[in-house]
């Protein structure tokens, strides 16, 4: 987030920049751990005419909420949240149309995750459960897609050919259950961004001379099952931390030795190895692109295989973060 302000210090404007969003979360969560909130504040909080219009249930019956269990936290009023949420888009002056699709949209990802498959009449097809029917037709209704036609999306793939046939290929149980979880992701992905976009043109009036940034970083995180997408978000924030090391540590520490200002020794882990173990030459990415590489002759087990031998117990690439 960045705060401007002008030469007497009085805020002008407010920037806030996206730059990693943990989209995994949206379809999946660790155990103990919530989606995001504002699914439970929309499911905790709306009033009973929207929660017909949206087909709303509570967060047990969605499986994006409810494979970690946990859908409520203690000392959080989620019904209470939801308030100030629409309240601040009110303030925001987003229009009454817009703050309904946000809802119908969010309702929407709800149903799409309760979408199942089964397998299908032809080899390596699949097709929606019956029991999955109901829920197909809602997330249709609430994303305002045609049923047959969503249907379609998440069962077959598309593909136009070199000289403009088109070629429809059916998808496996789980090559289907993998395309809605990209498309979930896809658009929450799709909505926090355009609701980032939105707010900082509400919010930066005015032009700002000065101003102060702020940074929030986790730090690493390691679960019981980590995503590619974890790795990156890790190397992020460790990429982050130390662009904030060189900069405020050491080339700070450099300029006052050089000026011959007196400075009490400052005391921080550098994480440098960790960096390169992860963007290195012979990294952890670059072994991982080359196991990518070799299509179907490429395995997790090669992969573990390789980094072992790179890093692990008496090599000469020896890490300690390893």
């Amino acid at each position: 987030m960045q705060v401007g302000f002008d030469e007497r210090c009085a805020i002008q404007n407010c920037e806030v920049v996206n730059y990693l969003l943990e989209k995994s979360r949206v379809v999946g969560q660790s155990p103990r751990e919530r989606n995001y909130h504002v699914f439970y504040q929309l499911l905790g909080g709306a009033p009973p005419d929207l929660r017909q219009e949206l087909h709303l249930q509570g967060p047990e019956q969605y499986r994006y909420l409810n494979q970690s269990g946990c859908t409520a936290i203690d000392g959080v009023d989620d019904a209470a949240d939801f308030r100030s949420v629409w309240a601040s888009m009110n303030t925001l002056q987003f229009s009454e149309e817009t703050v309904r699709a946000i809802w119908r949209l969010l309702a929407g990802l709800l149903q799409l995750g309760n979408i199942g498959f089964q397998e299908g009449e032809l080899q390596d097809s699949s097709a929606v459960t019956p029991a999955s029917e109901q829920a197909l037709l809602h997330c249709g209704e609430l994303l305002g897609l045609g049923r047959e036609a969503f249907r379609f999306c998440l069962t077959e793939k598309r593909t136009q050919m070199a000289r403009g046939s088109i070629l429809n290929k059916p998808l496996s149980v789980s090559q289907a259950a993998d395309n809605r979880d990209t498309l979930a992701k896809a658009i929450y992905s799709g909505l926090f961004d355009w609701t980032v976009r939105t707010v900082n043109i509400l919010l930066k009036t005015k032009d700002a001379p000065l101003s102060v940034g702020i940074l929030d970083i986790f730090g690493f995180e390691v679960f019981d099952v980590n995503s590619f997408e974890q790795l990156c978000i890790n190397y992020a924030n460790e990429k982050l931390q130390f662009h904030f090391n060189e900069v405020i540590f050491s080339q700070e520490r450099d300029m006052y030795e050089q000026e011959g200002i007196a400075l009490s020794q400052v005391v921080f882990e550098d994480n440098g190895p960790c960096v390169e173990l992860i963007e290195g030459r012979t990294g952890l990415i670059s072994l991982l692109e080359d196991e990518c590489s070799v299509g179907a002759n490429g395995s997790d087990l090669l992969f573990i295989a390789k980094v072992q031998k790179e890093f692990g117990e008496g090599r000469p690439a020896r890490n300690d973060h390893f």
